[in-house]
């Protein structure tokens, strides 16, 4: 048998290697327990650390092309030349492969200044900066699973994610969904969480809730029973 973490990841797997269904178990991931919110004393120091005291929004994760770093990156440009803002963009995380699109955006960017690399953090770091964030932005172009999305809800900051892969299905309507390859559509969803204090509200309700039902005890139970599956017909 086959395991993976998401219904969307099953059906790849089987396309892909022309296998039944039937073999493959979902067995979803869960974010580590450490994420949780921060204080406003802690929100104010790491604001100060990170960002110069401004707000920010934040992106987590390997900065390489499947990332979609640079359709972030140009969604967040757009946003500032039509918003007064003094929202800062976060980019956490250790360089990757396939950059070279993302550097050019960088130095196209009319608010280059207003982007930070804090290069890969600790994750005492990583729960503060995530803790202290206005909202994450995570718009990939492909993901089997997703954990920041995940880490954000826990942390209670709203999150702009993917309308493709598995995304949707791991949010499930507590997190705006963008099109990746759209940083129009990218910047639309971050001016709409800017402008509206209610929308925030409801999704950091949303994703806590949503972020309940992922834990490892979950994922050890869902394990156990594919194990049981393989071993029931092994004998």
């Amino acid at each position: 048998r086959i395991a993976t973490v998401s219904e969307y990841s099953k059906q790849d797997i089987a396309k892909q290697y022309h296998l039944s269904p039937h073999k493959i178990d979902v067995v979803y991931s869960a974010a580590k327990d450490f994420f949780a919110p921060v204080s406003a004393a802690v929100q104010a120091a790491t604001k100060a650390e990170y960002s110069a005291g401004n707000e920010y929004v934040l992106y987590v994760g390997s900065v390489n092309g499947r990332k979609n770093v640079k359709n972030m990156l140009r969604a967040f440009d757009l946003f500032k030349s039509r918003k007064e803002s003094s929202l800062r963009f976060l980019i956490a995380g250790s360089m990757g492969w396939s950059n070279e699109e993302m550097k050019e955006e960088l130095q196209q960017m009319k608010h280059r200044s207003e982007v930070i690399f804090t290069g890969r953090l600790s994750e005492a770091d990583l729960v503060r900066v995530v803790g202290s964030s206005f909202a994450v932005m995570y718009v990939s172009l492909l993901e089997g699973f997703g954990v920041p999305p995940l880490e954000a809800m826990k942390c209670e900051v709203p999150c702009i994610t993917s309308t493709t892969s598995s995304m949707p299905e791991i949010t499930a309507g507590a997190a705006l969904l963008a099109q990746p390859d759209n940083p129009q559509d990218i910047a639309d969803k971050l001016q709409q969480l800017y402008d509206s204090q209610t929308l925030r509200a409801e999704l950091i309700e949303r994703g806590k809730k949503r972020a309940a039902d992922f834990t490892w005890a979950s994922t050890a139970d869902l394990l156990w029973a594919s194990c049981q599956k393989l071993l029931v017909n092994t004998k």
